[in-house]
């Protein structure tokens, strides 16, 4: 059986993506294509299957953790525990193909090992043509329609939007990946080195400047994806009392020994979803780039459960934004303020250079990558109302970004 969902509401182009899942369908013998605008019709589509699958496709957008549901005002999206839970029967000699953006970063090599069956991606971002070899710019009124990847404007400037306009760009096959050996994708691998980098979370100017001038002091604060602790161990004389949480067992021996004599803090294991607090008892809720690597809508609920009336939630996270031109005054002044801060701190600079060079931080970023702009920035909004939402500093690709929240806040603003 060949499945075709496709997907069309959560960004523009939806109607080419129908036209693509129709013609589609029409090509290959026997399929089904089934429009489904949620996650729980993701769901449903693949439950309601009654034979394996010989072939899985899905045509729509998607983050870097996999496909994108609903609209930029209520985004959805598969977490990994749901991944995780969710059984596909597929046929022997299966494959799976997501003809969507970037689906190869992260997703289609996870699809691959989690179900065992070959799957594809694409590396960059997509479009729509007439043609699956080369991009023709499609027409109204024409049902031909394919989902491709092409270089232009984003991946190659303007000698890539010229190419791609005057039709002699080819499209760019889909990657495929087998099923890959299980590798340690955490923290644990790199638990020493980030600890001789991260020895005082106060050299993270931008980051700490920002905590230090919005947090609530002298509460309960919780700080998920603790790290080696050193967020708290800068903030433990402006706190009542800090829990430290973290996936990784080897990260949590760490901060468990550099706060030993610190009685107001403490370090847990977790399991990704469940906060270890009671109801109401947090001021604070701290996620410092850490946010990437979280299961969303899971952990939603536990913030929302574990802070108290008049509490206060704090995500800092870098995430991968695209060049913008208007902004290159602010990417220069950021980039030299960094550039003179490493000078005084030569210590860090050498350390971070031996942590990123190591193969096993390679490895653990492969396993976790950054989010894109428009995730986070359509994603919080919507689910923490009256979110305020700062830029700290930019690069060329990624942005440095801010939220803070308190329950019970209206509006939706944003600034930076």
């Amino acid at each position: 059986m060949v499945l075709i969902l496709y997907t069309t509401l959560y960004k523009l182009g939806g109607r080419e993506m129908e036209l693509a899942a129709i013609h589609m369908a029409k090509q290959k013998s026997g399929a089904k294509a089934v429009r489904i605008e949620s996650k729980a019709e993701f769901i449903a589509a693949i439950q309601g299957v009654e034979e394996p699958i010989d072939e899985l496709h899905f045509i729509g957008h998607s983050g870097l953790y996999g496909p994108m549901f609903g609209t930029t005002r209520r985004p959805d999206q598969m977490s990994r525990s749901d991944w995780n839970e969710l059984n596909i029967r597929f046929a022997p000699g299966a494959q799976a193909f997501f003809h969507c953006c970037r689906g190869a970063r992260w997703f289609a090599p996870y699809f691959a090992h989690r179900y065992g069956v070959p799957t594809y991606g694409h590396a960059s971002y997509t479009t729509f043509s007439h043609s699956p070899d080369v991009y023709v710019k499609v027409q109204e009124g024409r049902e031909d329609v394919y989902v491709v990847s092409v270089p232009g404007y984003k991946s190659r400037g303007l000698f890539g939007y010229a190419r791609k306009r005057l039709g002699k760009a080819p499209t760019v096959p889909l990657t495929r990946f087998e099923q890959i050996p299980d590798e340690d994708g955490s923290y644990d691998g790199v638990a020493e080195l980030y600890d001789q980098v991260f020895i005082d979370f106060r050299v993270r100017h931008d980051e700490w400047i920002w905590l230090s001038k919005h947090l609530q002091r002298d509460g309960a604060v919780v700080d998920i994806g603790c790290g080696n602790g050193a967020l708290l161990l800068a903030l433990a004389t402006l706190i009542k009392r800090g829990l430290g949480i973290d996936v990784s067992k080897r990260m949590i021996q760490i901060a468990s020994h550099r706060a030993r004599g610190e009685e107001n803090l403490s370090f847990s294991e977790y399991d990704g979803l469940q906060i270890p607090a009671e109801t109401g008892s947090v001021d604070v809720v701290v996620s410092m780039l850490s946010w990437r690597y979280l299961d969303w809508d899971p952990i939603v609920a536990e913030i929302k459960r574990v802070l108290r009336p008049g509490g206060q939630l704090l995500i800092v996270d870098m995430v991968v934004a695209p060049f913008k031109p208007k902004l290159l005054p602010r990417m220069l002044l950021d980039k030299s303020r960094h550039f003179v801060g490493g000078l005084s701190a030569p210590a860090f600079r050498k350390a971070l250079k031996r942590l990123v060079e190591d193969p096993a931080w390679a490895t653990m970023l492969s396993h976790n990558p950054m989010r894109a702009e428009h995730e986070m920035r359509n994603y919080l909004p919507s689910r923490f109302p009256g979110i305020v939402v700062e830029t700290l500093n930019r690069t060329p690709r990624t942005e440095m970004i801010a939220f803070r929240w308190t329950p019970g806040s209206t509006g939706d603003r944003t600034g930076g």
